[in-house]
């Protein structure tokens, strides 16, 4: 949206705020007391989910440390500044993990044209979160940002492209190839 009201720090706000607004219709079939108790917690579940699906994309499962938190912030925080495409920058971490990376922070996205930032203190970061687990953890690393980063993203571009070929030509072909690419993960 151009408002911003969806850019990567806004999104717990809006979600809330869209939460808060659909109680309105809720009400005549839940007690707002019961809605409100519901909201109770949101922010606490919300930051719970946010950094555990943030860490996997990031390639780690089940580790909760300040350090990791701390990447989680800083990664949403470059790439608020850069503009840099979300889901490009996690399918390029995934693309160019290598085992090198556990000791030399530097190799980190060392392929990627990567937008004026504060790209080094992120890389440092990364490896520290990376250096608390154990190296043959690696593998699994590398299985993790594979599979929560697939080479296809269900952005909006797409999706209309995809659309506008059933709408108008009644041609499902790139539908099809879609939902094959999705089911491989590519």
């Amino acid at each position: 949206d151009y408002g911003g009201r969806y850019s990567y720090g806004n999104q717990p706000f809006i979600c809330r705020l869209n939460l808060e607004l659909l109680q309105s219709p809720l009400a005549m079939v839940v007690s707002l007391l019961e809605l409100d108790l519901a909201l109770a917690n949101y922010d606490q579940h919300y930051n719970f989910y946010y950094q555990k699906m943030m860490l996997k994309k990031l390639g780690f499962e089940d580790i909760f440390t300040p350090e990791s938190a701390l990447l989680v912030s800083k990664t949403v925080e470059v790439l608020q500044e850069t503009g840099l495409g979300y889901h490009e920058f996690f399918y390029q971490l995934s693309e160019q993990f290598n085992y090198g990376w556990r000791e030399n922070s530097s190799l980190i996205l060392e392929n990627m044209d990567l937008p004026k930032a504060d790209w080094q203190r992120w890389r440092e970061l990364y490896s520290l979160v990376l250096n608390q687990l154990p190296s043959d953890s690696l593998v699994q690393i590398g299985n993790t940002l594979t599979h929560y980063n697939p080479k296809t993203a269900l952005l909006r571009p797409l999706i209309e492209s995809v659309w506008e070929a059933i709408t108008y030509k009644d041609d499902w072909q790139p539908f099809q190839e879609l939902v094959i690419k999705l089911q491989n993960k590519q």
